[in-house]
């Protein structure tokens, strides 16, 4: 999606555009900025509430009262509370604040590395191809940091992730907690990753991938990472995870100022970690329904997502509409910069063959009457969280543009499935 954005952004202010491609790309590309605006308010909500409860925890600390409010976050040491070992166990410390929380009881537990193994990937390796074994690369150390896997799932159209996070410099315990429920009272701290990530396809960039979890103490993170498949895992598979940055906020900033990037740690992180698909307990399940141009398609259900498959009109450029010589102008030095970088230049057959979708939004709702919190969506899937819902029973609702947002906002199901123009009723 980044390169066709800086199309966008670039035919504003580089290209004379004839108004009726302009009209087209700003009526089928709605749906975008629509969603980033929602995105916007859900931040907003989120800082809002984040504010006010900042202020009531001051208010009572000062009159000396032990406080418990959605944004106190304790820092204390959660593996000497649950007297459990670190490694082997993040799931069951983390996974209940993150945002796509649940029982995690399904997992591969990482075998233990050897302190005296090689931190670095291609030395274990070689250790391995000297042994004739591939027992994976489950840590690896970098500019003062190292990072050790613990486990791993998969669902097949998402890999989950958790790791030890350790450095020599310290600075975790000012990460600051964010909520992973919206009107909720669940946080957890984040590091974000960089780099690139692959599961038996191509390499994909990590984009707003996050370390979801908490300081074990000033010099020690644990966190779980989830990694989205383009297309449907089965089988066995090996994870080839390449982090170059690691990044990270710090509440430690003088009164009145804002949060602000505090660590950014280049290094070079390699991990192969295989791992299984989970076929016992996910479901991909045929829905089929359909009504001018947008449809249902289908629905994935695992323990700690629901993806809701779905179709809309779109429209598609044409070389009437946007030439050669309009495709050179926006994108000659951009597919410079692009090749510069490693990655795959735009082509102009590219853009021709993009979609160009229709508005539209999902919301799902179980058995009674809950609404999971959707997490992100694009023009062909909408994700959600089961967050420890129970599912029994899934009611679907899509809206087109007309109900910008409705269902986004509607207060209950029953307002949900009146704004909706399609609907479908899933029984698990």
């Amino acid at each position: 999606m980044k390169k066709y954005e800086d199309f966008i952004g670039g035919l504003r202010k580089d290209v004379q555009v004839p108004c009726d491609v302009w009209e087209k790309y700003t009526d089928t590309l709605a749906q975008i900025e629509r969603v980033s605006a929602q995105r916007k308010e859900v931040q907003i909500m989120k800082r809002n509430q984040k504010n006010k409860s900042n202020t009531a925890v001051k208010a009572a600390a000062a009159a000396g009262v032990l406080v418990a409010a959605a944004t106190v976050f304790s820092f204390a040491n959660p593996v000497a509370a649950a007297k459990l070992p670190l490694i082997g166990h993040i799931f069951e410390q983390v996974a209940g604040d993150a945002t796509y929380s649940g029982d995690y009881k399904n997992v591969t537990v990482l075998p233990d590395v050897p302190e005296n193994a090689p931190a670095d990937a291609n030395q274990q390796r070689q250790a391995d191809a000297a042994k004739g074994t591939d027992s994976g690369v489950y840590r690896a150390a970098s500019n003062g940091v190292t990072v050790t896997a613990s486990e791993i799932y998969s669902d097949g159209y998402s890999v989950y992730l958790t790791a030890e996070i350790k450095s020599e410099a310290g600075g975790f315990s000012h990460i600051p907690a964010y909520y992973t429920r919206q009107f909720g009272e669940t946080t957890s701290q984040s590091i974000h990753a960089m780099g690139t990530w692959s599961a038996g396809n191509a390499a994909n960039a990590l984009s707003n991938s996050v370390f979801e979890g908490k300081a074990v103490d000033d010099h020690t993170f644990i966190g779980m990472l989830k990694l989205d498949a383009e297309t449907l895992l089965t089988g066995d598979g090996t994870l080839k995870l390449a982090l170059s940055e690691l990044r990270y906020d710090s509440d430690a900033a003088p009164e009145g100022e804002e949060i602000t990037p505090r660590g950014c740690i280049a290094g070079t992180w390699t991990l192969d970690i295989p791992f299984s698909v989970d076929g016992s307990h996910c479901r991909e399940i045929a829905v089929g329904k359909s009504k001018d141009g947008y449809g249902i398609d289908k629905v994935f259900v695992s323990p700690y997502q629901v993806i809701v498959f779905c179709d809309a009109p779109y429209t598609t450029l044409s070389p009437e509409t946007y030439t050669r010589e309009d495709f050179e102008a926006q994108w000659g030095n951009k597919n410079d910069e692009i090749a510069a970088d490693g990655d795959t230049p735009v082509t102009y057959e590219d853009m021709l063959a993009k979609k160009f979708y229709d508005y539209f939004e999902t919301a799902v709702y179980n058995q009674d009457g809950q609404a999971l919190s959707m997490q992100y969506g694009d023009e062909e899937k909408c994700v959600f969280a089961v967050q420890d819902l129970p599912l029994e029973t899934l009611h679907i609702y899509l809206a087109d543009e007309t109900q910008e947002l409705g269902l986004i906002k509607a207060a209950n199901e029953q307002e949900a499935k009146a704004l909706s123009m399609l609907d479908a009723e899933i029984n698990l």
